[in-house]
């Protein structure tokens, strides 16, 4: 570092129009310059659901200049839970691997700054989703760390066809191309990647529409197809798109898409986003036709890793090459509430996942969810 640089200038942004100011392609940099980059916490993204209030939270966005230069964020949120205001990353419920963004020169006491920044908002306490055990995050914060899932990843640097015929058995190979079959025998099948905001724009409504059948009248944390949701992605993916950062592959009947996978695409690694197919024709498996779709055209784009996020779902246990745990972290708490409620809530998310480790229990436990969501 520059022995004449002025001292680094700490702020906490809590509006769409200031981050709107901030430079995207530096934030981006300094995404990208994570170990492991986490494609919800790139500016686009983070922008958009700012603007439009996403799960009603409220922006908490901490940044570090130099010299007038961005070198470090912390991009939070602040949400209600139960009463309490509770802060997290400002990437969404199903961010993976997020972390304070650090430029590589900068010294590590700047994202101590942030951390402290963070330390002093009116949050009760912070609940920081998906993270690694060894993030910056995780050490600067002094967080509590509860398992939260296995993020599953494969490698296809071999190829794709190579990666199929070893990971999937040849009965599988056989039925699933009896069932490409089956579906091609019912009219034009078709598999489209979108990757323009023109395309991606076209194709938005169809998504929501195969994921809400997917769904159906069962519980789902993402929020997926909301008005606010729906408008976020509409803007996030139009400035994801422009630098390549979004795709959407479809499975086309006669030019309708039956099923959909999205993912990101960051540093060379592409990151599910949301899935979905049209129940008429699961019998058909398109939700895994699409995938393996997905999976050839990242290849085509030069993509050698896929994450899968969380789950336990056989194509992705299949598939993946490793199991890495994500966690939640609890801390920075403040007051005496959020000094109380932290450890219950860390409570709560210790049972939860003993709960989720019995399939008997998780099968009971989505029945009643489920139950209660449909009312």
């Amino acid at each position: 570092m520059d022995g004449v640089s002025r001292e680094v200038e700490i702020a906490c942004l809590t509006d769409g129009a200031a981050l709107d100011r901030l430079p995207a392609d530096r934030w981006d940099a300094l995404v990208e310059a994570l170990p492991r980059p986490s494609p919800y916490l790139l500016h686009g993204w983070v922008t958009s659901r700012v603007r439009h209030r996403v799960g009603g939270a409220e922006p908490q966005v901490h940044v570090a200049r130099r010299d007038g230069r961005l070198v470090g964020v912390l991009p939070l949120e602040v949400v209600r839970r139960r009463g309490m205001r509770v802060g997290g990353f400002a990437g969404g419920p199903s961010t993976t691997w997020p972390d304070v963004l650090l430029a590589a020169d900068e010294p590590e006491e700047t994202a101590r700054l942030l951390v402290a920044s963070a330390r002093r908002s009116s949050c009760d306490f912070h609940l920081f989703e998906g993270i690694a055990r060894d993030s910056r995050i995780a050490e600067l914060a002094d967080l509590v760390l509860v398992e939260r899932y296995e993020n599953a990843r494969f490698d296809f640097g071999r190829g794709w066809e190579v990666v199929y015929r070893e990971k999937i058995s040849k009965r599988h190979r056989q039925d699933y191309r009896k069932k490409r079959e089956q579906l091609a025998a019912l009219g034009r099948l078709e598999t489209r990647v979108a990757r323009s905001a023109d395309e991606l724009n076209a194709v938005l409504d169809d998504t929501v529409r195969l994921h809400e059948l997917r769904w159906g009248s069962r519980y789902d944390a993402s929020g997926y197809g909301g008005p606010a949701s729906r408008a976020a992605m509409r803007e996030a993916v139009a400035r994801l798109a422009e630098r390549g950062s979004y795709r959407i592959v479809t499975l086309e009947l006669d030019g309708t898409p039956i099923a959909f996978l999205s993912h990101f695409v960051v540093a060379g690694t592409a990151v599910g986003h949301r899935t979905g197919f049209d129940p008429a024709y699961g019998a058909h498996s398109p939700g895994a036709l699409v995938f393996f779709d997905a999976f050839a055209a990242c290849e085509a784009d030069g993509i050698t890793r896929f994450e899968f996020g969380g789950g336990d779902d056989r194509y992705k246990t299949s598939l993946a090459d490793v199991m890495e745990p994500l966690y939640d972290g609890i801390g920075l708490a403040r007051g005496a509430r959020g000094t109380l409620a932290a450890p219950v809530c860390r409570q709560v998310l210790v049972q939860g996942r003993r709960m989720r480790r019995s399939p008997r229990v998780r099968t009971a436990y989505k029945r009643v969810r489920d139950a209660v969501h449909r009312g």
